[in-house]
């Protein structure tokens, strides 16, 4: 098990340097051997270990490692406590002492790159790509990978049935977490954030951790280890406890400021947590400036009033807002297949008329990234589509994503490029998808769409009847200008006074 911030410091061990020659190659920089590496005159080391067994040392010694040459790796061991390996990062020289101060990170810092990944990925293949840094592609079978050199490089990660939960003592989900197939979206993650992420988030028990030699290690535990392994403390091993617990910065409401000559609008912790907290600690509400708001300076009086403007912000109120009493912050994604100049359209429509938007861009997997930022701050959350996918629709409203968008108070608006739309007759639908481009539901059948992988065939009998079940916020049109009309009126339903 790691420790949290935990420090070691010693002057007895031993401090072993490698020069390593070919820094760009992974297979170079791991599996080191440090037998055969002299060791050298230091005068005191310190090794602090973080969570998730994130390590970072520094070391005097009165030898001078030309850091220009290239990476240095180094191993500090010792009798009496866990042993460090890694990679010496920089190096301070004392002119009064004469010694070097080196600094150095643990061999994570060999997998701190960051990549971007978009799609279904088995777990404990893309782990395997991971390890390698993609070096090994993924789905590549492990003949290949042994063959090409990558087998001591992988070698931490054991072989995939054992990590089948079922073979360990004490864990109550029996099945193999890393032999299932996720959809993923990763983006601005490091490799080593996302092997740590991928393992942590699994059920049962793991340890990720570095050998001395540098070899990821990916070790399944059962419940009955994970539980013994550590440092327990008993009441004889402190000298003191002592337990706080303070109500002095509850805050329990927020105003946030309106701009120019206009009042802002108050959020009560109801509407952002689920809980009145004015029940437990009394009414205390602080006050914060929108950080999209764009005066900067503005004088009145009773005649005039003038405002100073950036121009590269956009004003964000809930004036105008026709879907709820929020300030006009959104939320957009759109589906790969859609056409790219109708979102930018949209997003410039809206930028124009007053919305501070957060744009995902274009992908498939943009539209579940907006599900992974939702929080009480979006007043919308729209998705663009050129497509209708029976399984799309269901998911969100009567699937798996039931209820995401309700949590935090958003208005889920679903709005399709229908430029497209031109069939006069489809096979389920006598009066074909051209009938239906500006938003008329009626007499519509809707299958899922052929890219559709989530699992089963789902269709909507009448799409109509189950918009008008759910209240589905939906727009329609085949240029953004005729989407927007019905986005501005809140909706094709209620712009039509169906619902």
């Amino acid at each position: 098990m790691c420790m949290a911030d935990a420090n070691i410091s010693g002057s007895i061990g031993e401090i072993r340097v490698i020069l390593n020659k070919n820094a760009g190659s992974l297979k170079n920089s791991t599996n080191v051997s440090f037998e055969k590496a002299k060791s050298f005159e230091f005068t005191e080391y310190n090794i602090k270990e973080t969570d998730y067994r994130i390590k970072t040392a520094t070391f005097t010694s009165p030898v001078f490692f030309d850091l220009t040459k290239g990476q240095h790796l180094v191993s500090i061991q010792s009798l009496y406590h866990e042993n460090f390996g890694g990679v010496i990062l920089d190096v301070d020289y004392d002119e009064k002492t004469g010694l070097y101060t080196y600094q150095c990170q643990d061999w994570s810092r060999l997998w701190i790159s960051k990549f971007e990944a978009i799609g279904k990925y088995n777990v404990y293949w893309l782990l395997r790509s991971l390890i390698t840094r993609f070096n090994v592609p993924y789905g590549t079978s492990y003949a290949k990978l042994k063959n090409d050199g990558w087998a001591k490089v992988v070698s931490g990660l054991k072989a995939k049935d054992k990590y089948n939960q079922s073979y360990y003592t004490g864990n109550k989900y029996k099945g193999n977490p890393l032999d299932q197939t996720r959809q993923l979206l990763i983006r601005d993650k490091s490799y080593i954030e996302v092997i740590r992420d991928l393992v942590y988030n699994s059920l049962g028990y793991y340890d990720v951790w570095f050998n001395q030699k540098g070899v990821l290690q990916i070790t399944p535990l059962s419940k009955s280890d994970w539980e013994s392994t550590g440092l327990h403390l008993t009441a004889e091993d402190y000298t003191s406890r002592k337990f706080k617990f303070s109500t002095t910065n509850a805050i329990t409401g927020v105003i946030v400021n309106g701009s120019d000559l206009k009042g802002g609008s108050a959020q009560k912790s109801e509407s952002l947590i689920d809980l009145n907290l004015n029940a437990f600690f009394g009414s205390n509400a602080t006050s914060i400036s929108n950080p999209n708001n764009n005066t900067k300076a503005v004088t009145s009086s009773s005649k005039k009033s003038t405002s100073t403007t950036s121009s590269k912000s956009t004003t964000t109120s809930n004036n105008g807002n026709p879907f709820n009493k929020k300030a006009k912050k959104i939320i957009v994604s759109a589906d790969r297949g859609g056409n790219p100049n109708f979102k930018d359209g949209i997003v410039k429509l809206l930028k124009k008329d007053g919305w501070s938007v957060k744009d995902l861009g274009i992908g498939p997997g943009t539209h579940s990234k907006s599900y992974d930022i939702l929080s009480s701050k979006y007043a919308v959350n729209l998705t663009i589509y050129n497509g209708m996918c029976a399984g799309t629709i269901k998911e969100t409203y009567d699937g798996w994503l039931k209820g995401k968008h309700e949590k935090y108070g958003v208005a889920h608006v679903e709005m399709w490029d229908t430029s497209h739309w031109t069939s006069k007759k489809g096979k389920h639908n006598k009066k074909g998808d051209w009938y239906h481009r500006n938003g008329d539901m009626s007499d519509y059948y809707l299958a899922t769409a052929h890219d559709w992988k989530n699992g089963g065939n789902p269709t909507i009998k009448s799409v109509s009847a189950y918009f008008k079940k759910y209240k589905v916020l939906y727009c329609c049109g085949t240029t953004p200008a005729n989407a927007y009309k019905q986005f501005k009126a809140g909706g094709y339903a209620k712009m039509k006074g169906l619902y």
